[in-house]
């Protein structure tokens, strides 16, 4: 994917001034996470991970809302979240994704 694509992505999803989680999964467990901030030009200010240690466990959607709720807990706003296979995100990071492929993801998994 290019930077001009993953751009305009974060621009449609992601409102400004808030941030964005990303759950990536494998086995039903949290393999990764990710947490980018952006500022009111959709600048990135922040790209952390959640805690290791804090109990993101369940459902998928149970472990998105955790992750969403850590995000805002520490960094304040977050109002996109997406929880991902890693089989998934590994193809897409290979093989790269178009934006309507992405675009069709994100409204997808929109928390």
């Amino acid at each position: 994917m290019r930077y001009d694509q993953l751009h305009a992505a974060v621009r449609e999803h992601v409102p400004a001034g808030s941030s964005a989680a990303v759950a990536v999964l494998e086995g039903g467990e949290v393999w990764a996470t990710l947490v980018v901030g952006f500022d009111a030009d959709h600048r990135v200010t922040l790209i952390t991970t959640a805690d290791p240690f804090a109990p993101l466990a369940g459902s998928p959607q149970e472990i998105l809302d955790g992750l969403v709720a850590l995000a805002r807990e520490r960094h304040g706003a977050c109002d996109t979240g997406v929880a991902i296979e890693r089989a998934d995100a590994d193809r897409l990071l290979d093989e790269g994704v178009t934006r309507e492929q992405l675009t069709a993801a994100a409204l997808a998994a929109r928390w």
